[in-house]
């Protein structure tokens, strides 16, 4: 008869069309859940609604499945669908493997972790997970967003060699990789084949083992270098356990080009931050900015990097308690560094005929400043020696190095600690200036250190007020000309500087203008032996330093 239908029945009118309709309409809500997009823009205006010879029958959507998820959307005033119909597809499976969906979030360009499975809970294991990311962000040169958390592994994680790509931390106090195996790196940068590893970045993500790496465990580095690799950026990185933060395999070029800042290293590390020992190539043009390191369990060297034509901005050690060297250049190095301080530092017999800052064969260094001393500063080496600059000969007549400043104290000391120590071909070590405790400019057993030293500040070439009428003791660092314009009453003595402070260069021009007369002479000596004498008035006589087997200070000929 004319009865009503059931809002639920299928109208013989619209039969399959109409279920088939119903199906697309479904789809466009999807479209748009995927998609953000509106109704219109993922359909025509009217596609989204019902076809015209259905629009007055109740039987064409069923009303249990309009408005509804993963139903048939309504639309609204604006003919689009109102966000709360749209389905909750961030953990459907639907979009697994669809890596179009993982890219350009928010259109940021970016990929996320997580939408490869890593957890960061620190207790799943995010190996397998971590691995697949990161294969993805590095063969498709793209932006991976770790996030926070901590993201466990159980074996190294490989990049493979390709450019472009950037991993990315929610911050190194926030995103936490940490190795549960004892004795494997935790990246491993160009492990497996490519092109090139250049034009990446690895910045805010904190690296640790669950377990302190002992001195030999070699190969727990937080990150190696299988493969040279160029033009990379490390940024914001903190390495709490581990041996070195940063190494570079055997017989592998050493990474160029980059730049290294906001490094720190935890007193857990027991290696260094660098250690680029075994690379085989000249390693230019990368520069450090700032690194921070507790060093109380570093063995060291600390900082042991090659290259040319590169820089370093300032390296902290906040404390060196295992006799670790600070610094060593590798042969024909150069490098500009601005700044090393060491606060605190405890050196023992095991440091003996050691320097903190080392240059191998014919490496060049210019250092701006150097800073030693706190509260903790303490050498217990008796009977013993110890160096902070030693320039070692090599090929090309040796290595030289030049510092503007150096401020050095020793809170205590027993042994010998010397500033300078040059191989045998050095072209040897200059000093702008000096403000030391304890420590002595040469050892006065080598020659080669006196001849190969100099502080420049103490070669001043400036002329002295008058000396008066009285014997003069004269200090390095005095000016180097000296006066006497006063008649003396009484033959008078100059003492030159000790033969253990002085060096090859230093010189003295003692002059009498109006002060000899008669039997009241200048006698110039060293120690307790007589150089010379200046007997006559307006005259001069110069003086310098050379190291010898027999004669020290020597009068320079006019």
């Amino acid at each position: 008869m004319n009865g009503k239908k059931s809002n639920n029945a299928v109208s013989p009118q619209g039969g399959n069309a109409a279920v088939k309709r119903r199906g697309l309409l479904r789809i466009g809500t999807l479209m748009t859940a995927f998609t953000s997009a509106s109704a219109i823009s993922a359909f025509s205006n009217t596609g989204a609604q019902a076809a015209p010879g259905d629009k007055t029958s109740q039987s064409y959507v069923p009303t249990a499945e309009k408005g509804v998820a993963l139903g048939v959307a309504t639309l609204d005033s604006a003919s689009k669908i109102p966000p709360a119909q749209l389905p909750d597809l961030s953990s459907t499976v639907a979009i697994k493997g669809l890596e179009s969906s993982k890219v350009d979030k928010a259109g940021t360009g970016c990929v996320y972790a997580t939408d490869y499975g890593v957890t960061a809970d620190g207790t799943s294991d995010d190996t397998v997970a971590l691995q697949a990311f990161v294969t993805y962000i590095c063969s498709n040169a793209r932006v991976g967003i770790l996030p926070a958390g901590t993201i466990k592994l159980t074996t190294k994680i490989d990049f493979p060699q390709r450019p472009g790509w950037q991993l990315r931390g929610a911050g190194s106090e926030k995103t936490i990789i940490l190795q549960a195996a004892d004795n494997v790196p935790i990246f491993d940068i160009g492990a497996t084949s490519g092109p090139a590893v250049h034009t990446f970045l690895i910045q805010d993500i904190r690296f640790t083992f669950a377990n302190i790496q002992p001195p030999t465990n070699t190969n727990a580095n937080p990150i190696v270098f299988s493969k040279e690799a160029y033009w990379g950026t490390f940024s914001r990185l903190v390495f709490v356990r581990g041996f070195y933060a940063f190494k570079v395999n055997n017989a592998v070029g050493g990474p160029w080009g980059s730049v290294w800042d906001g490094i720190r290293c935890g007193s857990e590390m027991t290696g260094g931050v660098m250690n680029w020992s075994l690379c085989i190539n000249g390693v230019p043009n990368n520069h450090f900015g700032r690194i921070f390191l507790d060093g109380s369990n570093m063995l060291g060297p600390i900082f042991w990097v090659r290259g040319y034509n590169f820089t370093i901005d300032t390296i902290e050690f906040a404390a060196v308690h295992q006799g670790a060297q600070l610094l060593v250049l590798d042969p024909s190095s150069r490098v500009e560094v601005c700044t090393l301080k060491l606060e605190n530092g405890t050196y023992g017999p095991g440091f003996n005929g050691k320097a903190l800052v080392e240059l191998k064969g014919n490496a060049y260094m210019n250092l701006g400043n150097f800073h030693m001393g706190g509260n903790n500063m303490v050498m217990n080496m008796t009977g013993a020696k110890c160096y902070m600059f030693a320039v070692n000969s090599g090929a090309g007549g040796g290595g030289y190095l030049r510092a503007e400043f150096v401020d050095a104290q020793w809170t205590s000391r027993a042994g010998n600690s010397y500033v300078a120590s040059p191989g045998t071909l050095a072209r040897g070590i200059d000093i702008g200036g000096t403000l030391l405790s304890l420590w002595d400019i040469t050892d006065s057993s080598s020659s080669t250190t006196q001849n190969r030293t100099r502080i420049l500040s103490a070669m001043n070439g400036r002329i002295s007020l008058d000396r008066g009428d009285a014997d003069v003791t004269l200090s390095v660092g005095n000016d180097n000309i000296q006066m006497f314009n006063t008649p003396l009453t009484a033959p008078r003595v100059v003492t030159l500087p000790s033969v253990g402070a002085a060096f090859n260069g230093l010189e003295y021009t003692i002059v009498s203008d109006g002060a000899v007369n008669g039997a009241n002479i200048l006698t110039v000596k060293s120690g307790e032996t007589p150089l010379a004498t200046l007997a006559v008035d307006n005259t001069s006589m110069r003086i310098g330093f050379r190291r010898t087997n027999t004669r020290d200070w020597v009068v320079i000929p006019k």
